[in-house]
């Protein structure tokens, strides 16, 4: 017989009725047996027809509108000389170096604060009021 864990693992695919032969039948016989996988199959069962039964959401947002600006900056961009795209594309690409160096330095900074903070009783450069 099949344990609590691994039916709980087997629960989504038994209640969208992709469990099929053999191990149906365990977790079924399973449920029977135990209270907390059956509860925790029907409330799985329910929440799943709810969602199935919900009417589908068309999207609000127009990709025409986003996508647009993108496009003719990109178009406006090609017609420039070589020299020019050449220098916007260091500029972007020395960007992307900084905002990933000030992300590197961010997390460097939290992680040696964390690491730190179990040897300090109290903060020496805390403001006091």
């Amino acid at each position: 017989m099949l344990a609590c864990r691994q039916v709980q693992e087997l629960l989504s695919a038994r209640a969208e009725r992709t469990l099929e032969g053999q191990a149906r039948e365990e977790v079924d016989r399973h449920i029977e047996n135990c209270e907390e996988c059956a509860f925790e199959y029907e409330t799985l069962r329910d929440t799943i027809h709810l969602l199935h039964s919900l009417p589908p959401v068309e999207p609000v947002i127009d990709l025409w509108d986003e996508f647009e600006p993108v496009m003719a900056e990109w178009e406006a961009e090609r017609k420039l000389g070589l020299m020019t795209r050449l220098v916007r594309q260091w500029e972007r690409a020395m960007a992307h170096i900084a905002h990933g160096a000030i992300l590197y330095t961010h997390v460097l900074a939290l992680s040696t604060s964390r690491r730190l903070g179990r040897y300090l009783i109290t903060d020496p450069f805390a403001m006091e009021d």
